[in-house]
């Protein structure tokens, strides 16, 4: 994508918005007032309290984590001590489009095809999407 482009993409309620690049990020403009922001989990302090349990059974992490997914732990109270991690891992303005981190932008226009996102801020009233 060419610096200073802008592409524009209808979400699902025919809103517009517009990607524009600007140096190593995509400046989001055109969103609604209502959007939904996420982190994701950082799961290493509920683990190592499962490692030190009596119900620890030789789970990885990566097994623990689809575990308390799958509500099998939560009586064991692993689950109050998850931390988010720091960061914004996710984006999902009305009527989507929803923008992740590890996100390849091509997916929404094939002009923005191999830009993946590695960070998300929150600016007045646009989303930037810092580049790889």
């Amino acid at each position: 994508m060419k610096e200073g482009l802008t592409i524009k993409v209808l979400n699902r309620y025919q809103t517009e918005l517009k990607f524009t690049k600007v140096g190593n990020e995509v400046v989001v403009s055109g969103f609604g007032k209502y959007y939904r922001i996420g982190s994701k989990n950082d799961y290493s302090k509920a683990y190592d309290k499962f490692c030190k349990s009596d119900l620890f059974d030789g789970k990885s992490e990566k097994e623990f984590e689809d575990a308390l997914h799958r509500s099998e732990l939560l009586s064991d109270n692993f689950s109050k001590y998850l931390e988010e991690a720091p960061g914004i891992s996710y984006v999902d303005p009305e009527g989507g489009p929803f923008l992740s981190v590890g996100m390849d932008l091509g997916i929404l226009s094939s002009s923005m095809k191999g830009l993946e996102v590695k960070e998300i801020l929150i600016g007045n009233e646009v989303f930037r999407l810092i580049l790889k």
